[in-house]
């Protein structure tokens, strides 16, 4: 996937995945402003690779817009963004109402990451299809108290793979949710905070903050 973080115009974004697609990318996320449906739907239909986007738009009303506007191929809602586990169901219902894919957002802190997968475990495949895939959550594997040391029992990555941990939701569908493939079978983004290599509860070095 690439993730321009609304980087780019209309413009530049459709030259960039006109460019990329050659690589079969999964999907081209946040390409231009999110308050930009047009720009959106421009992008879209301008360079072959799916348009995500999501993580920015907030409750049940922001979502269809998006879908109305022709915007996107592949919606996601954040959780800790879009109003909640309750809104966030009721976002995945209009998108399977419409047929639109949805791959959530999962990016954050420990607990964010907690919260999400409890969510993850209770959203039905959107849309339904004869394969379901399972749910992806990002992961960071970088060194990050804020990941990490922020929670009891931090995430663990086994076999491409991260439990869900045992909570008072019922209705779950799953134990277990699905990295994509790769070298580290993870999604991994950098951010601002992610400092000091290590993996989890590494410290600065000597002289550093």
């Amino acid at each position: 996937m690439i993730d321009t973080n609304h980087g780019h115009d209309a413009i530049e974004a459709i030259r960039l995945g006109r460019a990329a697609a050659r690589y079969d990318i999964a999907w081209f996320e946040e390409p231009v402003l999110p308050e930009h449906l047009g720009a959106y739907a421009e992008v879209r239909r301008g360079q072959p690779i799916p348009v995500a986007g999501g993580e920015t738009w907030h409750t049940r009303h922001a979502h269809p817009q998006a879908i109305r506007a022709g915007a996107i191929d592949i919606l996601q809602p954040d959780v800790t963004g879009c109003g909640g586990l309750t809104e966030m169901r009721k976002i995945a219902a209009c998108a399977e109402t419409e047929g639109i894919r949805v791959v959530a957002h999962v990016w954050g802190p420990g607990v964010h990451l907690d919260a999400s997968r409890q969510m993850l475990a209770l959203l039905p495949p959107v849309p339904r299809r004869h394969a379901p895939n399972d749910p992806l959550p990002d992961l960071d594997r970088t060194g990050n108290p804020f990941l990490a040391e922020i929670v009891k029992t931090p995430v663990r990555l086994e076999a491409g793979r991260v439990a869900i941990p045992p909570a008072p939701v019922s209705g779950s569908r799953s134990t277990a949710m699905r990295c994509p493939p790769g070298p580290r079978a993870t999604w991994a983004k950098p951010s601002s905070w992610q400092k000091y290599p290590g993996g989890p509860g590494a410290k600065p070095p000597a002289g550093r903050p």
